[in-house]
């Protein structure tokens, strides 16, 4: 998390852009349009907006004695992870980020306690 919260602080202080406000309403088209314009500021919100939403399911099933999987995961995995959603973002336009990542989450998860690597 440390990782791309350093890259998303970078990002924001590399451009005059200001950052479209990201909620789990925003469109995947946003995330896709930030990328493919090397929208910085919009970037870094989206990448703040997807760690943040997979910290939020990870809380909501470790809260509840259930098994999560971001505590087990470095920097690298979480980026990994925020990539990924992008990639769902590009399959799926129509969709919200935060629908994205939550399937993304899920299928992650779920891959993890069959495998018997959630924590």
């Amino acid at each position: 998390m440390r990782a791309a919260l350093s890259l998303s602080l970078v990002l924001l202080s590399a451009g005059p852009t200001l950052a479209q406000e990201i909620t789990d309403r925003t469109g995947c088209a946003v995330a896709v349009r930030a990328y493919d314009t090397k929208d910085l500021a919009t970037v870094a919100a989206v990448n703040t907006f997807i760690e943040s939403e997979m910290q939020a399911l990870d809380a909501h099933h470790t809260d509840n004695g259930e098994a999560g999987i971001i505590a087990g995961m470095n920097d690298q995995q979480i980026a990994t992870l925020v990539a990924a959603a992008i990639g769902y973002c590009r399959r799926s336009p129509k969709a919200t980020i935060y629908n994205e990542t939550y399937q993304l989450y899920d299928g992650v998860r779920g891959l993890a306690i069959d495998a018997g690597q959630a924590k």
